[in-house]
């Protein structure tokens, strides 16, 4: 006996149908993260379970030994170790010199988009290019920071030569040109500020601190994190600045994950090992950025 026709049914029908165009609209993007993402992760953790050399032929399954070996190397957790040191610093100092420059650069002064235009000049600069301009300064003989010593009546020093000093050179180098980034989102989020909430700060008798501790960071908070988030993940992996300035030295004080496993992959020509440190140092990053999106979503910045 045929069933009858009724609305229920009708709509039922209406939306398997509709339903499939929307699957073959995806099905581009599913291909190419399978094919850029899925399959690379998927073969690179492959590589680092073999003995993979340059002049080898054919890579030998190894199981786990890359990873025992980089875990029982102090050189790793030496790098572990200045990663960590790298990115607190550099993202501890673009996160504070960002917020100051982004409360100067949000008056409203006569060439305020210049002003705004001249600040970006650092980020949009290419890193090897920044990192050859940093170079040339902290040269001990012709550099602007050697020269600057030198009329201040102090000896001039060799900071990216010096064990004690490069970590900190490369840092503050890094600092410069990432700071134009959270400038930029930091004027976005302080032109949502309710100025209402200001003023009231203000009648009350709130100092300058005050009203920028109660009333401006509580408000820019979600744009803070998220930009906090941003910047950590990419000072993690960032290269080609330090690279260009130190190649990890001198004598590793400098060395991070992403020049150890260049150094690693493409120095010593061990694919396996290198690729074994580039999957530990995905792990790391995935961890910080768990910890990011998790307290991101607690405080509702992801709403």
């Amino acid at each position: 006996m045929q069933q009858p026709v009724t609305a229920s049914t009708t709509i039922r029908a209406r939306g398997r149908h509709s339903r499939s165009p929307a699957i073959w609209l995806l099905l581009p993007t599913l291909i190419s993260m399978v094919t850029l993402v899925l399959y690379p992760l998927v073969r690179g953790f492959y590589t680092s379970l073999t003995t993979s050399f340059f002049l080898s032929n054919q890579a030998v399954f190894a199981g786990f030994k890359n990873y025992a070996s980089l875990l029982h190397n102090p050189v790793f957790w030496t790098v572990v170790w200045h990663g960590l040191v790298w990115t607190v610093g550099v993202v501890l100092g673009q996160l504070v010199l960002g917020f100051v420059g982004a409360l100067i650069l949000n008056q409203p002064v006569k060439g305020q988009a210049l002003f705004q235009s001249i600040t970006f000049i650092p980020w949009i600069m290419p890193g090897v290019a920044a990192g050859l301009l940093w170079s040339l300064m902290y040269d001990p003989t012709f550099g602007l920071v050697g020269n600057i010593q030198h009329l201040l009546g102090l000896s001039s020093t060799a900071y990216l030569s010096n064990i004690h000093t490069s970590m900190a050179a490369v840092i503050l180098a890094a600092i410069w040109k990432g700071t134009p980034f959270t400038i930029l989102m930091m004027v976005a989020g302080l032109q949502t500020v309710d100025t209402a909430v200001i003023e009231a700060a203000r009648i009350d008798g709130a100092s300058w601190f005050k009203v920028i501790r109660h009333a401006v960071i509580p408000q820019v908070a979600p744009v803070l994190r998220t930009t906090a988030l941003f910047i950590t993940v990419w000072t993690f992996n960032y290269f080609d600045m330090i690279y260009v300035m130190t190649n990890g030295g001198p004598v590793n004080s400098t060395q991070i994950f992403p020049t150890y496993v260049y150094q690693l992959a493409f120095g010593q020509l061990d694919y396996g090992l290198g690729t074994a440190a580039g999957i530990l140092s995905l792990v790391v990053v995935g961890i910080i950025a768990a910890f990011f999106i998790v307290e991101l979503s607690r405080q509702g910045a992801l709403d």
